[in-house]
This record gives C-alpha cells, sequence and structure tokens, in this order.
C-alpha cells in the first residue's frame, strides 16, 4: 500500500513539475454555432515573432437559415497583434487586440462595421497533451447594436506533438454555442 502512495505522489509531482511547451505559431479549422440558428466555418492562426509577441487573425463564415426571408450569411474577419506569458510553469496569460470586421449579407439588406476587440485568458497544461483554454473578450462594434463581453472555453487534446483537436463552448462575438477545431502547430 505504501509503495502505491509513493508511487502516485511521485508521479503526480513530476507531472506537476513538467514545464507547459504552448505554441503560438499555428493554423486552426473548425466547425461552431452562430446565434440564434446560425453555423458555420472557420479558419485562423497565428504566427509568433518573438518570444511573448505575435499576429493572430480569423475567419468566420457563418450561414443562418431562419426561413420565409430571413436567410442570411455573416462574415468576421479579425486581425491583430498577441501577447502572452508564462505565469507558472503549467499557465500561460494571453491577450490581444483586434480590429474586428463583421460584414452582414441578409435577404432584407447589408451591414457592415468595423471595431476593436480585446481578449484575454488562460491557456493552462493538465499534462503535456491535455490543455485548457479560456478568456474574455470585449468588442466594441456597432453591429452588435453595444459593447459586448464575451466568453469562451475550451479543451485541447494533443494526439501528436504538432496536431490538436478541441472542443469547447463560447458566447462571444464569433461563436455563441458549441465549437470544434482542429490546429496544426508550427515549429
Amino acid at each position: 500500500m505504501k509503495k502505491t502512495i509513493l508511487t502516485a505522489a511521485l508521479l503526480l509531482a513530476s507531472t506537476a513539475a513538467m514545464a507547459a511547451d504552448f505554441k503560438y505559431t499555428y493554423g486552426e479549422v473548425g466547425f461552431g454555432e452562430g446565434r440564434g440558428d446560425g453555423d458555420g466555418l472557420f479558419i485562423g492562426g497565428a504566427v509568433d515573432l518573438q518570444r511573448g509577441f505575435g499576429i493572430v487573425g480569423a475567419y468566420y463564415a457563418l450561414d443562418y437559415d431562419r426561413g420565409r426571408n430571413a436567410d442570411g450569411d455573416l462574415d468576421i474577419f479579425t486581425l491583430g497583434v498577441q501577447f502572452h506569458t508564462q505565469l507558472n510553469m503549467q499557465t500561460d496569460v494571453v491577450g490581444s487586440i483586434q480590429l474586428i470586421n463583421a460584414e452582414l449579407d441578409w435577404n432584407s439588406g447589408n451591414s457592415d462595421d468595423t471595431g476593436l476587440l480585446l481578449r484575454g485568458g488562460l491557456r493552462y497544461a493538465f499534462q503535456q497533451n491535455l490543455h485548457f483554454e479560456g478568456d474574455l473578450s470585449y468588442i466594441t462594434n456597432d453591429y452588435w447594436d453595444d459593447d459586448e463581453l464575451g466568453l469562451k472555453v475550451g479543451v485541447r487534446f494533443y494526439p501528436a506533438p504538432q496536431l490538436s483537436l478541441a472542443v469547447g463552448a463560447a458566447s462571444d462575438q464569433e461563436l455563441d454555442g458549441f465549437f470544434v477545431s482542429g490546429r496544426y502547430d508550427f515549429y
């Protein structure tokens, strides 16, 4: 019994002492739910220009099928800078400042607006191949009527060192519901 407890304690200690190896140069593609009856695809990526600083961007193509002349498409583009730093051996703090453009093509008319998206969150490594990601966001864009606060949480699993799969939930500017994605980390 003592050997089992000692082995478990050593295993937990070695896992806690492991430094997370978060990557910030990647390409990602996914599927998610939009507000109301919307769903769509997204692609995005980031390039770490130097340690702790990089460029981040994404494109979301959401399709709405509400019937009776209420169909529409929403295209969202984001582009900005990203900052990250290690909080402890298993946690990184991540923040970004991005321009966001929303283009709505609805049966009843079109709308287009550009605003500012501020995002801040954490990346936490439960173990080397299993990560938690969560963030809060704030947006100023007239398309969403008022300034808005958003939340996104997800779990990312790495079946291979450079390939990860994520599942999560979002209630933010781009998505509103569940999402799945795949990411390839470039070294």
